[in-house]
């Protein structure tokens, strides 16, 4: 459920699910990425399912913050994915 959080850019939910005990270390199943990957890979200009309307994040302060958290509940920041 985070991955979808961090790669629709909403921190709301992401901090929410971490602050109630979310695994922060949880890889996706094909490619190995965690939320993290998805952050970092993520602009909110190339985001076709954000609405403007909508009250999101405003990458990419607030999805540092994310980042932040998911360093912080223990996310190893030089986890591999499958790539390398």
């Amino acid at each position: 459920m985070k991955f979808v959080c961090a790669l629709l850019g909403d921190c709301y939910s992401a901090m929410f699910l971490l602050e109630h005990s979310a695994s922060a270390s949880s890889t996706s199943p094909q490619l190995g990425e965690s939320a993290l990957h998805l952050i970092a890979n993520q602009s909110s200009a190339s985001n076709p399912f954000q609405d403007e309307d909508e009250d999101q994040c405003q990458m990419p302060d607030d999805m540092i913050k994310v980042a932040r958290k998911l360093i912080d509940c223990g996310l190893n920041a030089n986890l591999q994915n499958s790539k390398g």
